[in-house]
């Protein structure tokens, strides 16, 4: 059994702007560019072989834009604003389903940059905490079939 995934957290308003904002550009590598520091780092983990360092905005934004086909958005479970830094953990979540399913974690450091806040580093960890459907009553009555027991009380 596993632990359920962290509940989200309601962020500062200036970490909404820059979340939303990160959000909304997902596969835009200049939109994506503009939120990350100039010496930004991202971890890529896509190469599961051999994750390296990825350095620089650009760099790192022509990476993020790819990593995601569908929607997505981003849901923190944890931020801390220590000054002109800042991190944000949390979850990359898949949004076209009813229920959200996080596709992967995500770490987040940040500075503030000119009044305003920019990703330095960003972890994507794959893949996300595990996710299970409930189960129906006819897929439990099937399960019992299956083991041979033929009586019981739920």
């Amino acid at each position: 059994m596993y632990d359920p995934p962290l509940p989200a957290v309601p962020l500062p308003a200036d970490l909404t702007s820059l979340i939303k904002a990160r959000e909304r550009a997902q596969n835009d590598e200049s939109q994506l560019a503009t939120l990350y520091a100039h010496d930004a780092m991202m971890l890529n983990t896509q190469d599961t072989d051999a994750p390296s360092w990825i350095r620089g905005n650009q760099a790192v934004a022509k990476e993020a834009a790819i990593y995601f086909d569908e929607p997505y958005r981003i849901t923190p479970v944890s931020y801390q604003i220590d000054g002109s830094s800042a991190f944000i953990a949390g979850y990359y979540t898949a949004i076209k389903d009813k229920s959200p399913r996080h596709l992967a974690h995500l770490f987040l450091s940040l500075k503030k940059e000119d009044g305003s806040w920019r990703i330095v580093t960003e972890l994507p960890g794959f893949p996300g905490p595990p996710h299970r459907d409930p189960s129906t009553a006819d897929q439990l009555i099937r399960q019992l079939d299956d083991a041979g027991i033929q009586k019981a009380v739920v």
